[in-house]
């Protein structure tokens, strides 16, 4: 992606990975304030670790993207997203840990209850959908 991002306002960056024929895909997605949401950047590698996503902050650091500006990070919780959002964002970077993924995590959520996951997709009447089937 070559796209400037000089005049791109974001109130939040999400920063996330994906498997991709035995790769992991990480993206980032901006969020503007009006709602509008828009990728950013797209870097492969074998894992999600602090220098694939060092360098997709790099290249968006490069494109334009100012990390000076207040925004709210939200990420899976790894320490590798989180130690690369604040070399570029600062150690007052705002991060929010993803909500999904805490309550695919959570003992306390009743037996059975299904959380969309990057490894089994929500499908309609999913109870962790939000979707009537």
């Amino acid at each position: 992606m070559e796209r400037r991002l000089e005049k791109t306002r974001l109130s939040t960056l999400l920063i996330d990975a994906t498997p991709f024929a035995g790769q992991q895909m990480v993206a980032a997605l901006g969020i503007s304030q009006d709602g509008r949401k828009t990728i950013l950047g797209i870097r492969q590698g074998a894992t999600e670790n602090a220098t694939v996503v060092g360098e997709l902050l790099a290249d968006l650091a490069d494109r334009g993207l100012d990390f000076t500006e207040p925004r709210l990070y939200v990420l899976d919780g790894g320490k590798a997203l989180s130690a690369a959002v604040k070399k570029y964002a600062g150690e007052s970077a705002v991060i929010q840990r993803c909500q999904v993924h805490i309550a695919g995590r959570d003992p306390r959520l009743p037996e059975g209850w299904k959380v969309p996951s990057r490894a089994s997709p929500c499908e309609p009447g999913s109870q962790g959908s939000g979707m009537a089937g």
